[in-house]
């Protein structure tokens, strides 16, 4: 009969993680700013209602609500979506698409164009 040895492996330490390798979120200041981003998000939210309560002609309407989603989608991709972080090929590959989209939409856009004459209910 062989004796095992009783040696006992070393325990294994992770590396040490340098603070400032922590993500965005943990830093009491992004958190603060993401704070802000999203009061300035329920903003638009608010102004969107005001400005639909507000009954301007259609085109108007549409128009605003398209420039203030607009705004809020690119504060929400910037800063909930960490997108500003990224390489600018990124960035540039998303406009690509949103033109590609854009020009597909194109063929059926006209018939889009019938809610300028719908009537609302006064």
């Amino acid at each position: 009969m062989t004796e095992r040895s009783s040696v006992t492996p070393a325990p294994v330490t992770p590396a040490p993680v340098a603070p400032d390798h922590r993500l965005p979120a943990a830093t009491g200041m992004a958190m603060s700013r993401n704070v802000l981003i999203w009061l300035a998000m329920l903003v638009i939210v608010a102004l969107e209602v005001v400005v639909t309560y507000d009954r301007p002609a259609m085109p108007v309407l549409i128009g605003a609500l398209l420039l203030l989603a607009a705004v809020q989608a690119f504060l929400g991709l910037m800063f909930f979506m960490h997108l500003r972080h990224e390489r600018a090929l990124l960035g540039w590959s998303l406009i690509g698409s949103l033109i590609f989209v854009l020009a597909l939409m194109n063929q059926v856009w006209p018939d889009a164009l019938r809610v300028f004459r719908l009537r609302l209910h006064d």
